[in-house]
């Protein structure tokens, strides 16, 4: 196997985990850095989950006569996966706003603010950003 092909396998893996971590830290910061079954959403299986669905989803769209899925069954489950995750980070981004409330700079108010806004109608590429755009304010709100 070529080694660029094995390079890139790779970082796809790495990237996979770090969404999946990222977004559990997301809620478990959100709610006091609660164990993994602290609270509901704590949890990067679930995250793992809505990407698996993704994944069904869009290889079932990519080749229709290859996948043997139920298209509408796939499209469900797909559209819950995502309700799901929007939703836990939702709730968690407004506890992290209600928690710093008068701390936050505005750059990080915001993130914040922009970040819910993109969880309104929420699409797989909107969820990675926010949990991209969250994760890295993580670090500076430790620090208030």
């Amino acid at each position: 196997m070529n080694a660029i092909v094995v390079n890139l396998r790779l970082t796809n893996l790495i990237t996979y985990i770090m969404d999946a971590m990222s977004y559990e830290a997301i809620v478990r910061f959100a709610n006091g850095d609660c164990g993994r079954y602290g609270v509901a959403g704590a949890d990067a299986d679930i995250y793992r989950g809505f990407e698996r669905a993704g994944a069904y989803y869009n290889e079932r769209m990519a080749n229709p006569n290859v996948h043997p899925n139920n298209l509408a069954e796939l499209t469900l489950k797909y559209g819950i996966a995502i309700g799901e995750i929007s939703a836990y980070l939702n709730d968690s981004i407004e506890r992290i706003e209600n928690l710093f409330e008068g701390r936050l700079t505005e750059e990080q108010s915001q993130v914040l603010s922009s970040s819910t806004s993109a969880l309104l109608e929420p699409t797989s590429e909107a969820i990675v950003t926010v949990i991209e755009k969250v994760s890295d304010l993580i670090p500076a709100l430790r620090e208030l």
